[in-house]
């Protein structure tokens, strides 16, 4: 095997080119993709008018304009007339479905899922309102929902966070010389019938140094709310108000102590008034404000009248996590053949108008296009952005890496005679190769790509977590591994029949199948998931691809195939990690030094959450702690693919240096994952024209090495990402085919010739890599979140009491199959009622399930008597021998 080593190593660490990809960038070019809908009837359009969504009801309400003659010859009105287009069936066109009992134009605009939409204060040009009215399912009219604000407002902006309505500044009184610094809020759950809630406004802290705003664009995002430009109003010496436009930015959060709540953000690279609100949502990440007054011609306007060119037509795009701006194509402009005679016919940006979201994409009706003229023209932006192709030398590494997966499993089944071959290698396994696989098995493709994310999004927290590897490894080497070598087990499992009864282990390997029959999907689409997202290959291949090579290999080659595909697996991924951190590194001007200014600036170089004091809520210090170690007690303890791992070696001595290396290499390992974050973080802080909306934070790693690594590297660690996930599912596949065989069927019908095992072990390890694979594939039509938090949660709901047998068994004498049974329903119940009850950090259930069990366990044992004999079955009785 080693020679076979020697020559596949080194052909896939080859390096290929510079480091870095061409100049120019992912980011250039248009976020957002543009279509047009049936105009607004009438053919004048409107300035200021209330739109929302209801039951895909698209709504336009009220709103002002020039209708009679030519625009500068004409009177404003105001109306309040109520157009209704159905967005799932626009070839009906609009229809009037009603009318405001007065006109109205120049308010909020808000749709919610729950409450409809809601039309709050505006003008009718002789006095500004404070009612805020809704207009619900089934209604034609709005209704006054008899809460008005405590001042009247127009020109203001405003959104909805959490359920909670902000409206922000405005002017109280029709031709203001200033702007309200002022800002209201209101809980919209009062509105739901038996809400205990009261619904009342509230005033929230202004904007630091404001003396007040009008026609800003407000944000949302992650639970809190952004305030991007506007401009303020001032006296001017004839008495008409002056206007300052603005390009600062801000962020409040309303979750943090009152005072500190906003935070000053990078200014925009240029002022906007009263540009489409709220901003775009685009991916998990961007904020995008479209267009807007720049204030360019602001002192021209009565110069320029029919001439004015509009305003501009770019979209700034805030990045929330590197608070970068970036300039980005923004609306089609098309002035048209004749703007001045028929400014109808124009494709200019809209001002003075909404931005509804819809299905993923975003309505913006009707607006003002040049200074008193309107469009009736509505369109829907939808965010989009074209992944890069793999190049031929990518798909070559690809291939060639995947062939290599395949040669091994041809190359290993000329040794597989036995279940004692296809379980455990026939032992023998190099200590060194068992070490790597036991860390390359705990090394998912989940874990290389949201690891960093996490790092990327926000900062070390974790970090101290992942090191609980490094503190479990001794426990696990001195204290557990005896008693399942001495055994001479194949399965963990076995050890609690011999500590409880057969049931316990039956139960205790049903639980471990039942927990790798929902990872042996999650493992393959996630990955398959992001890898599609950021480089256009066909999710349902990636899935297929991996779920066929898998099975084949893992058919023919047993676990000896497994384990030495983890250890090129390793390789390549920490060899992958290097060389994504140089690329970051070299991609900066500055280098390491930079990239590591930039990241403490931003506060992304944390390791602990001093703020979250002793709070189990949130990843706060003895959570982290707590986290390390029993998240990662639980594999090592309890889990049959990575206990399998220190099995294959010759003896106990060689299985303990496997369990010290594995422990060990998580700790460069951990700081290169994390340090990998930090690094893309850094990179795209200072060049944020690279970052493109993703629709997950989790494609960061993969969208990063397709642009930035070149042809043929990035084909490699990409592969290298793929082979990961094929890791986890062969481990998956081979661990529950052993507990099955060995555990079930060979348990019950000892007495069958050994080849009959064998193949009835090749036969379910391929039916459960056709289980996994087509699971995975039915995923690929849904939606999965939160991929690291999810994780964690699991492992800790599903594993901690099966771990917390092991531990009881082992470290107590008195506890018999009674206590057994008590404990891990006690742990059920109790790792239930903490989800349920306290909202807790998930990492915090693993140590909820373990501790839970060996309390109740050893609690309950006083008064249940254990007739088993356990002579060299526990810690106490085995060291009573020696």
């Amino acid at each position: 095997m080693s020679r076979f080593l020697n020559l596949v190593i080194p052909f896939l660490l080859l390096p290929v080119g510079p480091v870095l990809g061409d100049e120019g960038g992912p980011g250039d070019g248009s976020l957002l993709e543009w279509t047009e809908v049936d105009p607004i009837p009438g053919g004048v359009g409107y300035a200021g008018a209330f739109s929302g969504i209801v039951d895909g009801r698209l709504l336009v309400v009220g709103g002002a304009n020039f209708p009679d003659g030519p625009a500068w010859s004409s009177e404003k009105a105001w109306h309040g007339t109520i157009h209704e287009l159905r967005l799932d069936d626009i070839g009906s066109g609009w229809t009037t479905s009603g009318s405001m009992t007065l006109p109205r134009a120049y308010g909020v605009s808000a749709t919610h899922p729950e409450h409809g939409f809601l039309l709050i204060g505006g003008s009718d040009g002789n006095r500004h309102h404070a009612d805020i009215r809704r207009i619900g399912p089934g209604d034609t009219v709005p209704v006054d929902l008899g809460l008005p604000l405590p001042e009247p407002i127009a020109y203001a902006t405003g959104a909805v966070v959490d359920d909670v309505l902000y409206v922000i500044g405005g002017t109280n009184e029709v031709n203001s010389v200033t702007a309200s610094p002022r800002i209201h809020s209101i809980d919209l759950s009062g509105l739901a019938p038996g809400s205990p809630v009261v619904p009342e406004w509230n005033a929230v802290e202004p904007i630091p140094g404001s003396t007040g705003r009008m026609l800003a664009v407000t944000g949302v995002h992650a639970g809190s709310l952004y305030v991007f430009g506007g401009c303020s109003l001032a006296p001017g010496d004839d008495g008409v108000p002056v206007r300052t436009y603005l390009d600062d930015a801000w962020r409040y959060d309303p979750g943090r102590p009152a005072g500190s709540r906003w935070t000053r953000l990078s200014p925009m690279p240029r002022a906007s008034v009263a540009a489409p609100s709220p901003a775009f949502n685009l991916g998990q990440s961007f904020l995008g404000v479209l267009g807007g007054d720049d204030g360019r011609n602001v002192n021209r306007i009565d110069e320029l009248r029919d001439r004015h060119p509009g305003f501009t037509d770019d979209l700034l795009a805030y990045h929330v996590l590197t608070d970068n701006w970036t300039v980005r194509d923004g609306f089609p402009r098309d002035p048209g053949p004749d703007p001045a005679g028929r400014p109808g016919d124009s494709r200019l940006p809209p001002v003075t108008t909404s931005v509804i979201e819809w299905n993923g994409s975003y309505v913006i009706p009707s607006g003002e296009i040049r200074p008193r003229v309107r469009s009736a023209r509505v369109w829907i932006a939808t965010p989009t952005f074209d992944p890069p192709s793999f190049s031929t030398l990518d798909w070559i590494a690809l291939c060639v890496y995947l062939g290599v997966l395949v040669i091994m499993g041809l190359y290993f089944s000329r040794r597989e005679s036995s279940t004692e071959d296809f379980f455990l290698a026939g032992r023998r396994i190099p200590w060194w190769a068992a070490g790597v696989s036991i860390f390359a098995t705990q090394l998912s493709a989940i874990t290389f790509m949201a690891i960093p994310a996490k790092s990327y999004h926000t900062d070390w927290t974790y970090f101290i977590q992942s090191l609980g590897i490094f503190a479990m490894a001794p426990v696990v080497a001195y204290l557990f591994l005896p008693f399942f070598r001495r055994l001479d087990v194949t399965t963990a499992y076995e050890y609690l029949e011999h500590r409880f009864s057969v049931g316990i282990r039956l139960f205790g390997s049903s639980q471990y199948l039942l927990f790798q029959f929902g990872r042996m999907a999650i493992v393959v689409y996630l990955p398959a998931l992001a890898l599609s997202a950021v480089t256009g290959i066909d999710i349902l291949f990636c899935i297929g691809i991996m779920g066929v090579l898998c099975i084949f290999y893992t058919v023919l080659g047993g676990v000896e195939a497994v384990i030495w595909s983890d250890v090129i697996q390793a390789f390549v991924l920490l060899g992958g990690a290097v060389l994504i951190i140089i690329a970051c590194v070299s991609g900066v001007d500055g280098g390491l030094s930079e990239l590591h200014e930039r990241a403490s600036a931003a506060d992304r170089l944390r390791f602990v959450d001093l703020d979250a004091g002793w709070d189990f809520t949130r990843a706060s210090l003895p959570v982290v702690i707590l986290g390390g170690i029993f998240i990662n007690l639980v594999p090592y303890a309890s889990d049959q693919s990575v206990v399998q791992r220190y099995l294959t070696t010759r003896d106990e001595s060689a299985s303990r240096r496997a369990i010290w290396l594995g422990g060990i290499l998580a700790l460069p390992a951990s700081i290169l994952f994390f340090g990998i974050g930090t690094a893309l973080f850094g990179f795209y802080d200072a060049n944020p024209e690279r970052l493109v909306p993703l629709e997950k934070t989790d494609q960061i790693l993969p969208w990063f090495l397709v642009n930035e690594i070149p042809s043929g590297l990035a084909g490699l660690v990409i592969a290298g990402i793929f082979a990961a996930a094929m890791s986890s599912l062969d481990s998956s596949m081979n661990s529950s085919a052993t507990a099955l065989v060995t555990d079930f069927y060979r348990r019950f019908l000892p007495d069958h010739p050994e080849s009959h095992y064998l193949g009835l072990a090749r036969w379910i390890t391929v039916l459960l890599g056709i289980i996994g694979t087509g699971v995975a594939l039915l995923m690929a039509t849904s939606d999965a979140q939160g991929i690291f938090d999810q994780w964690l949660q699991i492992v800790g709901l599903f594993g901690g009491g099966l771990c917390g047998l092991f531990v009881l068994g082992i470290f107590t004498n008195r506890a018999g199959t009674g206590g057994a049974i008590i404990g891990i329903v006690s742990s059920v119940l109790v790792l239930v009622l903490v989800r349920a009850w306290f909202g807790f950090d998930g990492l915090t259930y693993a140590a909820f399930g373990v501790v839970t069990c060996v309390t109740a366990g050893w609690l309950s044992s006083f008064l249940l008597r254990n007739r088993k004999s356990v002579r060299g079955l526990t810690l106490h009785s085995m060291s009573a021998e020696g």
